[in-house]
């Protein structure tokens, strides 16, 4: 969670062997970067968008920013997309608008 060890590694030479890593995702959340955050998570929901905890953590960080609106629609969209999860998304969404 060490925000001085994040903009060392999203700078030369580093940032594009480090930009995606998970270190680098944490470190961002936890530093409540969350656009940095989210960039990468849209990153990886682009190249895996059958991959259900992506499209979680992506709500989770819009929620955490406080973005419950985004946080609803991407949990909305990711019961549509992969409908095997509706009933979770539901209830996720249920959650985080009580």
């Amino acid at each position: 969670g060490d925000e001085k060890t994040v903009v060392a590694l999203s700078a030369p030479p580093y940032e594009h062997v480090y930009r995606d890593s998970d270190l680098v995702l944490q470190a961002y959340y936890e530093s409540k970067q969350y656009g940095s955050a989210l960039a990468i998570v849209g990153g990886r929901i682009a190249e895996r968008p059958s991959d259900f905890q992506l499209r979680v953590s992506k709500a989770v960080i819009q929620h955490e920013s406080g973005d419950t609106p985004a946080a609803v629609a991407t949990l909305r969209q990711a019961g549509k997309d992969l409908p095997e999860f509706k009933a979770q998304t539901d209830q996720f969404i249920a959650e985080i608008t009580k």
